[in-house]
């Protein structure tokens, strides 16, 4: 994403790794869609403070399933995104791995009517080692969510609710 737009500066806020602390950040929300083998493992401001970045980490029990959800308000907001296209249609998993291709496909799409870069992961790969992503830009907020052996539909309904669910933060703030 290019960014040169001045989205204003905010005070970054106590950095911890406390998760009852960083449950009171602006930028928390609770997900109900997470799948139920997945526990949470870790919940921080990341790199950040409470009111700049919220990190949610959650695995399966045999650490091959994960989703690590990072929500950072940016100081610059985004006025484009570059992206590379989808394979061709003649597109050849052998050929492509022989000559260094990439293993996932980027796409641009749209969470709750907000544009996302979406990360899917060729199906040539076994589901261990397939990881998907979804990002998307709303309000000030960059919202990220990797999933690890985890469908990229689930990373959308994942990023639906947490868009819905920040419009609806952001409409009670301003009440």
């Amino acid at each position: 994403m290019l960014g040169t737009r001045d989205g204003g500066g905010t005070e970054p806020g106590v950095i911890s790794s406390d998760p009852e602390v960083v449950r009171t950040s602006p930028l928390y929300l609770e997900i109900s869609l997470i799948p139920s083998d997945l526990t949470l493992v870790a919940l921080d401001t990341f790199d950040g403070g409470l009111n700049t970045a919220v990190r949610q980490d959650y695995q399966s029990e045999d650490r091959i399933r994960g989703l690590e959800i990072s929500r950072v308000r940016k100081g610059v907001d985004p006025i484009d995104i570059i992206t590379t296209l989808e394979p061709p249609p003649e597109f050849d998993a052998a050929l492509f791995f022989k000559e260094g291709g990439r293993v996932m496909v980027t796409t641009l799409g749209h969470v709750a009517g907000h544009e996302a870069i979406i990360f899917t992961p060729i199906d040539e790969l076994p589901v261990e080692f397939q990881i998907a992503s979804v990002m998307f830009y709303q309000n000030g907020v960059n919202t990220s969510l990797i999933g690890n052996s985890l469908p990229v539909s689930l990373l959308l309904e994942i990023a639906e609710e947490i868009a819905a669910a920040a419009d609806a933060a952001d409409d009670e703030g301003r009440s």
